[in-house]
């Protein structure tokens, strides 16, 4: 009950959208927090000795503290970040313009946990956003990192089992994702989340965490809605970590011997009791496996080779039983029932392997080389029979009527291998206040696709569509090809930063080049940003960018379709242009406190220009394109976050998203497939107020509904909105450290460091989201929706401890 009123307080916040605070008093106190390695540490608390002042440190460790001058009196700083350890800096009574350079040492008491506070953006576009606990997270997909990031503003998800999210009216595909400067794929032939199993981020190997949900400079392309960049770290001395729970397993271990570094870390996933709560019954078997390694070598001061080796092999194994569905009104109920026969066998496995080595010439120059090879393989089999019955329910729980008794078989033999080899230098120089960096690239894509699936479908003894002469199949795809294609992209920019008596500038410009072999294409990508925070409210952070963005095509978006009489040829289209995104951002980040407590204030709006659009369609995770240039359209909204000490060393956010996206197709406009109207999202910490070893997190979403299509239907009249997604996961959990607790003193828990023991609830209140439809048809071609319902109330437990 002691936090009902920060919820309040939450709520009037982000709609008020408060941008008037009482100005700051002259600075007296200036200074620099650093780490032990001279890096900056941006968002540390600094406060005085007896809390009457509390100020940030920002993107440069930077920090000003204004206080009356009665004040001057105070002759201590206290300062404090999560990641570090607390320090206290005595002024010695020294003069109130000083300089002062603070340095933090990392903290290692509680291992895995690192800052979370969401820091200013920085003049690339990409916040640093830093990771909560993996022992806190909760994740029903067991993918840590992407449940975290569909917390922010701008970002969305539809589906729990899956780690894809959508950002600001963008699709899954056009999410770029980044580990240590190498590009990752997401699967092409994957079609709902229970096939995903593990993504390729390891929450154990992950240091930092950058993120942008539109604006980024030309350093990153390829993409249009978002990019994810990931750094893995390397272990400054020895640790491991061990973790085990209901739905699998992961360890780790990482050290340091001279100028060698490396971390291993293993996952093993079987989310079987989760997936046992969809209304598919059945024998599931999932088998989800993933090893990545990160090595290191510091050949010299000045150059560094590193490795990072991935091999992930997921297999999904699912024989149906039956199905019981119920949905409708109270008063016209319905109930589909269906007994399968039958199995379906799935592969994804996915190998990557890269190399970089950089040098270091001169001090303010470094230049890089880089290689990599992603080779994946993915398999689907199935043939699986169904005998449906569709029924009215009464009010009294009785059976009407039937609308529609059938029989379905689906089969597939699909298969695609792909392998993406490229080759990659880049470098950057500091001349004065001007940082210039640049890269060029070259990459082959090799696609070998054999397609094979069909669909019968009979209602009442005839097949559909119906004919009085043959058997028809509903729907029959085949695709036999083998492509290989090459890209180059360069990149350059130049990040000037200057500081005047109005405040600190930075100003970014770039221009991103790309040339695909395939059908021609060449991009010209100009953007630029700007960042601005005022000298007297050095607290308020401005920024502005603005550029043109393209989605690169990979295989799966530019295959058309040639229909001969219902039967589907898929087929590449060397005809096909890059969908193109002129956009337009512009935010604030305004630090403040209530009382003690320090918070932020993040808002940002956005307007999208779109043309060259090539329509899709989304079932489940699976995405349809057509194969062409059919439109344009656009995409604008506001995202607001408010972030928040609110209970000392327990950070939590609360994220507000309001958009409108359409596309124009044939002079008429519709809403795009991915188009979320309103998200709001809720991420809360607490502990007990006497034993903060004892935490609670809440991790709470609901959005409006995504646009649906009937597969017979069409844009214009053919279509429908999901109903709301809602779903509220729950946690808590006990850290036991050594030299705290008694328990770690018996001799079987004596090597371990720390041990933490985690329960998690998943979808806590029971709601019945809907992800996607099943759709049915009778003999007179009438189609019905059967809703596809997503996992209800589940726990989980886990375990982890660490060395």
């Amino acid at each position: 009950m002691r936090n009902i009123f920060i919820y309040y307080i939450l709520l009037i916040l982000i709609c008020i959208f408060p941008i008037c605070i009482s100005a700051q008093k002259p600075i007296h106190i200036k200074g620099y927090i650093l780490d032990i390695h001279n890096n900056a540490i941006e968002a540390a608390h600094i406060y005085t000795s007896d809390s009457t002042e509390l100020t940030f440190s920002d993107h440069r460790g930077y920090f000003e503290i204004g206080m009356q001058v009665s004040n001057l009196n105070i002759k201590r700083l206290n300062i404090s970040c999560v990641g570090f350890n607390s320090k206290v800096c005595d002024l010695q009574g020294g003069s109130s313009d000083s300089l002062i350079v603070i340095y933090m040492e990392p903290a290692t008491e509680f291992l895995q946990e690192v800052d979370i506070t969401q820091k200013t953006i920085s003049n690339s576009g990409l916040k640093n956003i830093g990771l909560l606990s993996k022992d806190l997270l909760i994740s029903p997909s067991g993918n840590s990192i992407e449940t975290l990031i569909k917390t922010l503003p701008g970002v969305s998800s539809r589906n729990e089992l899956s780690s894809q999210y959508t950002v600001r009216g963008g699709n899954f595909d056009e999410n770029a994702v980044y580990i240590n400067g190498t590009e990752i794929y997401r699967p092409l032939l994957m079609r709902n989340g229970q096939q995903e199993g593990l993504s390729v981020i390891n929450p154990d190997l992950v240091e930092k965490v950058n993120f942008s949900s539109g604006g980024f400079n030309a350093k990153y392309g390829n993409k249009i809605a978002s990019v994810l960049d990931i750094s893995y770290k390397q272990p400054k001395e020895f640790e491991a970590g061990i973790s085990a729970s209901l739905m699998g397993a992961s360890a780790y271990v990482g050290s340091r011997h001279n100028n060698f570094t490396q971390i291993h870390g293993v996952r093993f996933k079987k989310n079987t009791s989760l997936l046992k709560t969809l209304d598919d019954k059945g024998e599931y078997n999932p088998t989800f496996l993933d090893y990545q390694t990160h090595l290191n070598w510091s050949i010299s001061d000045r150059s560094k080779i590193s490795f990072i080796g991935q091999l992930g092999r997921n297999m999904y194994k699912f024989i149906p039983k039956s199905r019981k569905t119920y949905f409708g009104s109270y008063l016209n109920a319905k109930e589909f029932n269906v007994h399968f026969s039958g199995s379906e066998k799935d592969l994804f496995q996915n190998i990557l392997a890269s190399v970089s080595f950089a040098y270091k010439p001169v001090a303010h120059a470094n230049i890089r080389f880089r290689t990599a090879i992603t080779n994946t393989l993915e398999e689907e089999k199935y043939d699986i029979t169904g005998q449906y019955r569709l029924s009215d329910i009464a009010i009294d729980g009785s059976k009407n009527s039937d609308y529609a008794i059938g029989t379905y078989h689906e089969h597939a033999r699909n298969r695609l291998q792909a392998l993406i080899a490229d080759i990659e230098h880049s470098g950057d120089i500091q001349i004065k206040n001007s940082h210039i960096e640049w890269g060029i690239q070259y990459k082959n894509e090799y696609i070998k696709d054999h397609l094979r699936e069909w669909k019968m479908q009979d209602s009442a003894g005839f097949s559909i569509p119906s004919s009085p002469d043959k058997v028809n199949v509903s729907s029959n795809i085949k695709a036999r090809n083998n492509l290989s294609t090459n890209r180059f992209h360069a990149y350059i920019l130049d990040r000037l930063t200057w500081q005047n008596t109005s405040g600190y500038w930075s100003f970014t410009i770039g221009s991103r080049f790309s040339f695909w072999d395939y059908n021609k294409e060449f991009l010209f990508s100009p953007r630029a940003n700007l960042s601005f925070t005022p000298e007297k409210f050095s607290n308020l952070h401005l920024y502005a960018s603005a550029g043109i963005y393209h989605q690169s095509h990979f295989y799966k978006e530019y295959r058309d379709t040639i229909n001969n009489q219902g039967n589907i040829t898929v087929r590449p289209n060397s005809e096909i242009m890059s969908p193109r995104s002129i956009q337009f951002t512009a935010g604030l980040d305004l630090d403040f406190h209530i009382s003690t407590k320090p918070c932020r204030l993040s808002s940002e709006i956005y307007y999208k220009a779109l043309d060259r659009i090539i329509p899709y369609e989304i079932n489940n995770i699976k995405i349809t394109y057509a194969g062409k240039n059919m439109g344009s359209g656009y995409t604008t909204g506001i995202d607001l976050k408010l972030y928040g000490e609110f209970i000392a060393e327990a950070d939590s956010w609360i994220s507000l998203s309001i958009m409108k996206s359409e596309e124009r197709i044939s002079n008429k406009w519709y809403s795009r497939p991915t188009e979320q109207k309103v998200n709001l999202s809720l991420l809360f910490q607490d502990y007990l107020p006497n034993n903060p070893k004892y935490r609670f997190l809440l991790n709470a979403n609901i959005g409006s509904g995504f646009i649906v299509y009937s597969p017979n239907g069409n844009r214009e009249s053919g279509h429908f909105r999901t109903p709301v997604y809602k779903r509220v996961d729950c946690g808590v959990s006990r850290e036991i450290v050594k030299g705290k607790d008694k328990l770690m003193q018996k001799a079987f828990f004596s090597p371990f460091k720390s041990i933490c023991l985690a329960l998690d609830f998943f979808n806590i209140f029971n709601f019945k989201n809907v992800n996607s439809y099943y759709w049915i048809s009778d003999i007179q071609n009438h189609q019905y929706a059967i809703p596809n319902y997503l996992t209800t109330f589940q726990i989980n437990l886990k375990v982890s401890a660490y060395l």
